[in-house]
């Protein structure tokens, strides 16, 4: 019932996304637009990225005895615990199936995890916006969190938020289940900009806010109760998860081809454990033999450069 309900938001507004409340994440519906789609999910593969908050995920993901740092011997038994579970018919390598099987198992379980969180987060929404208590959302409500989100962004109160080239957001952990917010001039944009000029006026986001509003109120009494605000936000939530499956699930057959070096149609446990090894490399900076936080940070091209010097000394 409920999934045929949020279909029909959805199908209403022709749009995928969420409302803007200042300090918390996007509420508002909105388009699915091409800026949207280019905030691609990530695979929760540690070693990926160059930030602190990257370095610290790794260590936390590989860090077997808790010392607050990684060895390679740590990586060593991590990776193989991991391709013995993928392994399921024990034969010693990972064909296609069981490989794809064993990053969509974590995957779906990330996807979970991350979605209990979203839901607990929109209890906190609601009550933000419900400011007099009553248990609905009035419009007044609703437009006066908009004019909040607006005029944080329109900072000169041009009535126009504008696009910025050299925007740069700061991101903690890598999240799967994402959406665009109004916390960022980009996240605005994605979510507000209509006809994708790289400029939202004050009229396309005073008559975006008052279609979601209209679609979301499915009785039509003028207001928002937890579960029409909810049913919304689900729906959204369950075509977020099913695109982010379908598009790390074809990711995953390409990391196989990449893994299979000798292409023999599976991947051994030598080449399973040297892509382990090589982001190991990426983070030991200091080539003290561990990953920890005296190491500096990374430079793409510093370690491209490295890693290829060491490839060809061993050859």
């Amino acid at each position: 019932m409920w999934k045929s309900q949020a279909m029909k938001i959805l199908k209403t507004l022709g749009i995928f996304i969420i409302v803007a409340v200042v300090g918390c994440e996007s509420t508002t519906p909105a388009k699915n637009t091409d800026a949207v789609k280019a905030q691609k999910p990530m695979e929760r593969v540690a070693g990926h990225g160059t930030s602190e908050a990257d370095r610290k995920e790794y260590i936390a993901e590989h860090d077997v005895n808790a010392d607050g740092s990684v060895s390679r011997a740590e990586v060593e038994a991590f990776r193989k615990s991991r391709f013995n579970s993928g392994d399921t018919n024990q034969n010693g390598v990972l064909d296609e199936n069981e490989y794809i099987d064993e990053f969509m198992g974590r995957l779906d379980q990330q996807i979970a995890d991350e979605r209990k969180s979203h839901i607990k987060q929109t209890h906190i929404r609601f009550k933000s916006l419900d400011k007099n208590n009553n248990g609905l959302i009035s419009w007044e409500e609703y437009q006066a969190s908009g004019d909040r989100a607006f005029a944080h962004l329109d900072k000169q109160n041009t009535g126009r938020v504008v696009a910025q080239g050299d925007e740069r957001q700061t991101r903690g952990a890598r999240s799967v289940l994402s959406m665009p917010t109004s916390h960022s001039v980009s996240g605005f944009l994605a979510l507000y900009d209509e006809n994708a000029d790289g400029v939202v006026t004050r009229e396309e986001f005073d008559s975006h806010r008052k279609q979601a509003f209209i679609a979301t109120d499915l009785d039509k009494d003028g207001a928002l109760n937890f579960n029409e605000y909810l049913l919304e936000f689900e729906g959204r939530l369950e075509q977020q998860a099913k695109r982010i499956r379908d598009q790390q699930r074809k990711q995953a057959h390409v990391r196989f081809g990449v893994l299979d070096k000798n292409k023999s149609g599976a991947i051994e446990w030598d080449e399973y454990l040297a892509m382990g090894l090589s982001g190991f490399d990426r983070w030991d900076v200091n080539r003290d033999g561990l990953v920890s936080a005296a190491d500096p940070l990374p430079k793409n091209e510093n370690w491209r450069s490295d890693r290829d010097s060491r490839k060809k000394k061993s050859e």
